[in-house]
């Protein structure tokens, strides 16, 4: 038997049919339902909610576990959450940043499984917010690293 002429394009298309084929054999989703992993967007909602909540309270233990032994090791200076006797204006702020965030992806995880999509803006108000700061934290930390914030050459790079 002669084997037909093939462009390149036909052979192209062939191998990425086989591929996707292999690939998400299972997809009932449209892709306008979809998002990574072959996931819906409800589940990859509630994917991405599930693990910011588990980031966000991981994070914070590893707040308090370390800033207490940070401070009662150190010798430097003692007073916040090692002695107990004071909370400081840094402690109050990362505990309303991981409240906040906490919530806002309760918030997510209830929307995606009740299908309340007006239950995502918060979440996406909050990130926004969020890295609206980061970026402006960021730009100073470029623009006046050396010079305003008292960073040596070392720290700076």
């Amino acid at each position: 038997q002669e084997i037909p002429d093939m462009s390149a394009g036909d052979l192209v298309s062939l191998i990425q049919g086989l591929l996707q084929s292999r690939n998400c054999r299972k997809m009932e989703v449209s892709p306008e339902n979809s998002c990574c992993f072959c996931l819906t967007l409800r589940s990859g909602t509630i994917l991405i909610g599930f693990g910011n909540c588990m980031l966000y309270l991981c994070m914070f233990a590893w707040y308090l576990l370390y800033h207490e032994r940070y401070l009662t090791s150190s010798t430097i200076h003692t007073s916040g959450l090692g002695e107990g006797l004071t909370v400081t204006s840094l402690d109050i702020s990362i505990f309303s940043i991981f409240c906040i965030q906490i919530l806002v992806n309760i918030l997510l995880l209830v929307g995606a499984v009740k299908r309340i999509p007006s239950h995502t803006i918060p979440w996406l108000c909050a990130n926004a917010v969020s890295m609206i700061i980061t970026m402006i934290f960021i730009v100073i930390t470029i623009l006046f690293g050396t010079t305003k914030l008292s960073l040596n050459y070392n720290e700076y790079v």
